[in-house]
């Protein structure tokens, strides 16, 4: 009989995982991966009581002190919120908490793992299966005595990871321990920023762009992340528009990988092209980090509109509403280098599923419960404000107009609640938009209609649960949702132009209705085969003729 055969689930699941982590560190952390080889384990591999899998020494004491390690780690950890690219977790006392940690970020953030002592490491990368993470650039890890040295040699290596901005500790951490990681990390992450931004500041200052020969072609740097994201697959939409541009060579920077977060990666990349094309940051949101001769397009799909001051000479916009165009005007940006470039339209592919709810209304996005927070009933007035602006608009979702700034300061009135300091981006975002929706998704149900909610956090609300149809989280499948509905329902009270409207179905607007009465019946008619006619007329699209039209300008310039 082999070892295989008599090994026990937990030992070969042990020997699985390390042995994956081990091959994908040999393409991150070589040294890293030949160190953790020689280290000798004499442990039980088991699955602890939460199934987590664990191991037990000789003496039969539990690695990392717990029974459960997954469910207490769950609970240490309930309250970690990343909000940088990068963090670094001390001394994670188990396989599942550097697990959990990792699970609870977004895709492109990574995770830079302090662990003192060699053997600890060896020990979690049998217990967890890491491999994605590793290859994904999401996972690093610093081990043994002389970890500080391999703390430098990371950052040494990947200019591109951003160093932490945040530490990660489980409270019952020794404070000692973590103190003195804390001391030797910053010292090293101090330098690397030291390093890093003399490199920046000569690259500024003598900057490797090059010199552009006749007939050579044109360098656009393309900033976009890759990763889907629902309503704002920006990434997406700006490869499809920078294809095909004759003349012009883009080099695709992908926002979203860890290893493209730091400023020096950017520059690196950017100075060797001609322009460099990003979406939603200007100039003035990393100042002093591309050379002033350095043309910045920038595509802006929110409200939002750069400081026209801190612009270059050659900076252009490209706004996908013509409001947004007016409003970049009356900020200051010369009319010349302002142009609307709405969302392209989606390049939809033959349908590969059909999708629950085929026939019916669509809504699709996500959600969350509306609860107070419980922050602000230190501030009664707050909290009371939340109450009523929630239950007004469950009742009547109307009666917020694309004026959000006057349905609020409207509000705040009614209270007394004074303007100054008062967290209105907090409002609008976590409660006005998402009442907003909710109220709108209440309205159709309540008249009986057929209507399918797509999006994570409509099935945790118990009256949404029955009509919730799951999460969306590729392209394809919002295709195939919108392709397969009588009609998309849009639900975002602003005025500017949405991605909803790219997609070439039919769409019904909830707020160019003025009553409930009237949402329903275009609703309902929508369900009868008679959706809403399109606009009339619809802004220039973001294409590579419209990109292609500003790059002359810069080459003229």
């Amino acid at each position: 009989m082999t070892l295989a055969q008599t090994a026990t689930l937990a030992q070969q699941q042990a020997a699985s995982n390390f042995a994956r982590n081990l091959e994908a560190l040999a393409q991150t952390q070589r040294a890293l991966g030949r160190w953790l080889n020689e280290q000798l384990l004499e442990l039980e591999w088991v699955f602890a009581k939460d199934r987590a899998l664990s191991a037990q020494e000789p003496s039969g004491q539990w690695i990392g002190g717990c029974s459960l390690p997954r469910r207490v780690a769950q609970a240490l950890l309930a309250r970690q919120e990343v909000r940088g690219s990068t963090a670094c977790f001390l001394a994670p006392p188990h396989a599942a908490a550097l697990r959990v940690a990792l699970d609870k970020l977004a895709a492109q953030q990574a995770i830079v793992a302090i662990v003192p002592d060699m053997r600890d490491l060896a020990i979690m990368l049998h217990c967890e299966d890491f491999a994605d993470d590793i290859r994904a650039s999401r996972l690093w890890c610093a081990a043994g005595p002389a970890w500080d040295v391999s703390l430098r040699s990371i950052f040494d290596d990947q200019e591109g990871l951003a160093t932490p901005a945040q530490f990660i500790r489980t409270p019952d951490a020794d404070p000692e321990l973590i103190q003195s990681l804390i001391s030797t990390a910053q010292a090293v992450f101090s330098q690397v920023h030291a390093d890093r931004a003399a490199r920046m500041q000569a690259l500024v200052q003598s900057p490797a762009q090059r010199r552009r020969s006749p007939g050579t072609s044109f360098r656009l740097c393309v900033v976009a992340p890759m990763r889907f994201r629902l309503w704002n697959d920006i990434g997406h939409a700006m490869m499809q528009a920078t294809q095909q541009i004759g003349g012009v060579e883009t080099v695709v920077f992908d926002a979203d990988s860890p290893t493209n977060s730091s400023p020096l990666a950017l520059l690196k990349v950017a100075s060797s092209c001609d322009a460099i094309l990003t979406a939603n940051t200007a100039r003035t949101d990393l100042p002093a980090v591309l050379p002033e001769s350095l043309p910045w397009i920038t595509w802006i799909t929110q409200p939002r509109i750069p400081s026209a001051a801190l612009a270059a000479t050659n900076d252009h916009l490209i706004v996908t509403d013509p409001a947004l165009r007016d409003a970049a005007v009356r900020a200051g940006w010369p009319a010349t280098r302002v142009c609307v470039g709405n969302w392209p339209e989606v390049q939809s592919a033959a349908p590969t599923a059909r999708p629950a709810g085929a026939g019916c209304l669509a809504i699709i996005t996500d959600t969350f419960p509306l609860d107070t927070p419980p922050d602000l009933m230190d501030y009664s007035s707050h909290g009371l404000l939340w109450e009523y602006i929630r239950e007004e608009l469950r009742h009547n979702p109307l009666a917020l107009s694309h004026d959000i700034d006057g349905y609020l300061a409207a509000r705040m009135a009614k209270i007394n609640i004074a303007q100054a300091n008062f967290p209105r981006a907090r409002f609008i975002e976590k409660l006005i938009v998402p009442a907003y929706q909710q109220g709108l998704a209440r309205t159709l149900l309540c008249a009986g209609l057929r209507v399918r909610l797509f999006g994570a956090g409509w099935e945790a609300l118990d009256e949404f649960r029955p009509h919730a149809a799951g999460a969306v989280s590729q392209r394809q499948q919002l295709q195939d949702i919108a392709a397969a509905s009588a009609a998309l329902i849009h639900v975002w009270p602003f005025k500017i132009s949405h991605p909803i409207d790219a997609l070439g179905v039919p769409v019904l607007t909830a707020h160019r209705c003025r009553r409930a009465q009237d949402f329903v019946r275009s609703a309902q008619a929508a369900l009868q085969g008679r959706p809403p006619a399109p606009a009339a007329s619809s802004p220039q699209r973001l294409t590579g003729s419209l990109i292609a039209s500003i790059v002359r300008n810069i080459a003229a310039a």
